[in-house]
């Protein structure tokens, strides 16, 4: 499935680091090879805009192919496996 997701030039979105470690508290760290998305560009930039999340400037919007391990269709989030996504 393609999905959309906001990444630092680092490769990890605005929460966790790719390797999963949270990027405001790096006590914490989730090694579940899972990576957080959005069926669509429309998708993801609504689901920031809700929770009234404001992006750092350095992020971009980055396209995956990759297998889905759950989707939540009501929000337009999608779960995929870290190991299977391939940036196009």
């Amino acid at each position: 499935m393609i999905i959309y997701r906001y990444e630092y030039p680092d490769g990890g979105g605005p929460f966790l680091t790719r390797d999963g470690i949270s990027r405001t508290h790096p006590e914490y760290q989730f090694n579940d090879n899972t990576l957080y998305g959005a069926v669509s560009i429309e998708a993801l930039k609504n689901w920031f805009k809700c929770r009234n999340i404001v992006l750092d400037p350095a992020l971009q919007i980055v396209k995956y192919d990759a297998e889905v391990v759950h989707e939540y269709p009501d929000l337009g989030e999608v779960v995929v496996r870290k190991d299977t996504a391939r940036k196009l």
